[in-house]
């Protein structure tokens, strides 16, 4: 029903609508220095007195041009009221995208309104993308995992498993499939797979040819090499899993057959680097030792003070000694 003093209101109303911008001009209340009591005084003489300014309003009100005639309080009352039709509506979207579970106010409730609704891009539900052309008038290719795809969308924008190995089915876009946290185009490599199983799968999954699993790749036969494999186990049987002829595990990554001494990182597999074809001294404290024939040499450099001080032990018999400056050969001292 009507409220109160809505006859007046609607008077008001109409009054101004008749109005000649040659009016004269309305004055702020006597006293009045701000631009909310000016508008207080616009919203008094419309007919509508001790109506609250909406929030937003009155955070941005001291900088609206205050109208001086009713002609323009009008136009600025007409503003303001779409405004907060318009806040009313978002504040409604997003209760309901927020209320329902199971994120289920995303699927119910597109973000942009019917009539503003042009490309595929500007649907957010997938509800409403499988029903774009009766509802919007905008043919789609379907939902894509995160967005509404146009037709012909390319298969990378394709963000879910399920849906890009049914791409052809439901979106009629042509996918290999998925590679593991990306749906495949035809023309992908072996790179573009980023799961051991669907590597070693992928010519008969994808028809993509493929070396194998480097433990963070998979590789072809352009780009497989020993030093990309990042698994100690694949690199030890290279041979056999990948057909390279790699050395094997240097500590921190995969030795190829020129590989030296200082290329290994790891105090046990130096210690035992006649498995990797190489003839070292041992570990010297930060890095693994050639044999050297200047025992002055080899005694500076280790850095380890215990391994110094054992050097007979571990060195075949070269005598050093821990000084100041570090490990010396005891002949120098």
């Amino acid at each position: 029903e009507p409220s109160e003093g809505s006859e007046s209101t609607q008077e008001s109303m109409e009054h101004s609508e008749g109005s000649e911008s040659t009016e004269a001009p309305m004055e702020p209340s006597e006293g009045s220095e701000t631009a909310k009591d000016a508008m207080g005084g616009l919203l008094a003489s419309l007919g509508l007195p001790g109506l609250e300014l909406p929030e937003l309003f009155k955070n941005q009100v001291g900088t609206l041009q205050i109208p001086k005639t009713k002609e323009e309080a009008r136009l600025l009352a007409k503003e303001l009221g779409q405004t907060a039709l318009n806040m009313g509506k978002d504040k409604l979207k997003d209760t309901i995208r927020q209320s329902l579970p199971f994120h289920l106010g995303t699927v119910f409730v597109n973000d942009v309104d019917k009539e503003d609704v042009t490309t595929c891009a500007d649907i957010s539900s997938p509800l409403y993308c499988a029903k774009s052309s009766k509802v919007f008038n905008v043919t789609c290719a379907g939902w894509g995992g995160s967005a509404c795809l146009e037709r012909n969308a390319e298969c990378e924008r394709i963000t879910l498993q399920g849906i890009c190995d049914n791409s052809h089915k439901w979106l009629k876009i042509p996918c290999l499939g998925w590679g593991g946290s990306s749906c495949l185009s035809k023309g992908a490599k072996a790179k573009h797979i980023t799961n051991e199983r669907l590597c070693n799968a992928a010519a008969a999954k994808f028809g993509i040819k493929t070396v194998g699993w480097s433990g963070d790749a998979c590789m072809d036969k352009t780009t497989a090499s020993c030093d990309k494999i990042t698994a100690a186990g694949i690199c030890n049987d290279a041979t056999k899993k990948l057909g390279l002829a790699c050395a094997g595990w240097g500590g921190s990554r995969c030795l190829t057959s020129r590989a030296t001494c200082a290329d290994i990182t790891s105090s046990r597999i130096c210690n035992h680097a006649e498995h990797l074809g190489l003839e070292c001294a041992g570990w010297g404290g930060s890095a693994c030792l050639p044999h050297m024939r200047d025992n002055s040499t080899l005694c500076s450099s280790i850095t380890g003070r215990r391994i110094c001080e054992s050097a007979v032990k571990h060195f075949g018999g070269v005598n050093c000694t821990w000084a100041h400056s570090g490990c010396q050969h005891a002949n120098k001292l």
